[in-house]
Order: structure tokens, then sequence, then C-alpha cells
């Protein structure tokens, strides 16, 4: 299964505008790969598109709504808070 998570942006350079994403793939209950990446483009059929191209199962997310939630829902996506990410027992270790 691999989980995203949309995080805040820092960079100072060309990338500052970007979506910054980390992708992490979970195998047998077990991280087995992360990954970051910079999205160029916010938009929201570019990063549905890219999402469905890495075989996204779960975003994370600061705050949503539920016309996302039921948007993404459609593509086989579920999105969640980051306050629901303390329900996942491989997340929750690394939450302080």
């Amino acid at each position: 299964m691999k989980v995203a998570m949309l995080l805040k942006n820092n960079r100072k350079d060309s990338l500052k505008d970007a979506l910054y994403t980390l992708l992490i793939t979970i195998e047998n209950d077990r991280i087995q790969g992360v990954n970051d990446e910079y999205l160029p483009n916010k938009e929201i059929n570019y990063l549905s598109l890219w999402l469905m191209s890495q075989q996204v199962k779960v975003v994370y997310v600061q705050e949503t709504d539920e016309e996302t939630k039921d948007y993404y829902k459609k593509l086989g996506i579920e999105i969640k808070t980051y306050e629901e990410m303390q329900e996942h027992p491989l997340f929750k270790s690394f939450i302080v």
C-alpha cells in the first residue's frame, strides 16, 4: 500500500511554489520505502493523476472537506487528516 502526505513546502528556490509530497510504501505492516517529491502543479486534476499513477491508497492532509473526500473516494483514494494519522498503528509511533 502506498500512502502520501502533503506537507508544508519551506523551500526558497525555484521549487518554492511546488506541492511537497512524501510517498510512503507499506508492506506487511512495515515501511518499505520513503520518497519525497515536489509537484510543480497544485491543480486537483494534476494531483489526482499523480496519486493514481503512484498507486496511492491514502492521502494525509492538514485539513479537508467532504466534497474533496468524496471526489477522491470515487478515484479509490482515501483522504484523511493528520489528526486521523494517530489512528494508524504504524504512524502513531512517529507522532510526539
